[in-house]
């Protein structure tokens, strides 16, 4: 018999100060996986094979459903060798999330050719930056409050002055400004001067979600 020289699981928990279908909701659609991880055309149906078009070296790779239980357990291959699983708990408005990372193999390589062995620590730590990016998309998905005006039938008009760190050139502005239109603001760069001018309808989207808007891109926002 094979003995195969398996190395550990990676596995993340957190609490979310998020309800259960916020949560369900981001892992389970092409559109909330894209707003924590990489462009996809997933779908939550069982045997439904999908692509997650990865960063180089991985490039564009395929993955397959193989277990959907809606708001409690979804599991997914990705690759050759790895499947993904999320779980969920309700915890009344919040929602425990366990992400567990398996098949690793010391004696395996990925596609791409590099040795799971070499790659296993770097994504164990790795792993909470996308976990990390993941708490921030939930918030986001839904940060269009519930209608589209006050009660009084009026716009709530907002504007903000933020120092973003990181932005160098033209194409870092437009970024910036295109994650800002997706949630329902403006934005104008004064990349000079790391200024982002936005202006916001606080009865549409808050200014909490504005600024993760800019962190989700990797820029830092100095108080």
């Amino acid at each position: 018999m094979e003995m195969r020289n398996t190395l550990p699981d990676i596995r993340k928990v957190r609490v979310l100060e998020e309800p259960i279908d916020k949560v369900w909701k981001s892992i389970s659609t092409s559109e909330g996986i894209a707003l924590w991880f990489v462009d996809n055309d997933f779908a939550p149906v069982e045997g439904h094979i999908f692509y997650m078009d990865m960063h180089k070296p991985q490039g564009k790779t395929d993955c397959k459903v193989t277990r959907v239980e809606p708001q409690t357990r979804l599991v997914y291959k990705v690759g050759q060798d790895w499947s993904w699983t999320f779980e969920l708990k309700d915890l009344s408005q919040r929602t425990e999330l366990t992400f567990i990372w398996s098949g690793w193999e010391s004696s395996k390589r990925t596609e791409f050719g590099v040795p799971h062995t070499e790659i296993h620590g770097q994504l164990m730590e790795g792993t909470d930056v996308l976990m990390n990016s993941m708490s921030r998309a939930i918030r986001k998905i839904g940060a269009r409050k519930q209608g589209n005006a006050t009660p009084s039938g009026r716009e709530n008009r907002q504007q903000a002055i933020l120092h973003v760190s990181g932005m160098a050139c033209e194409n870092c502005a437009r970024s910036v400004e295109k994650a800002l239109h997706e949630i329902g603001a403006s934005g104008k760069v004064q990349l000079k001067h790391k200024l982002v001018n936005v202006d916001y309808d606080e009865s549409v989207v808050s200014l909490e979600a504005v600024k993760d808007a800019i962190l989700d891109l990797g820029y830092e926002i100095k108080a």
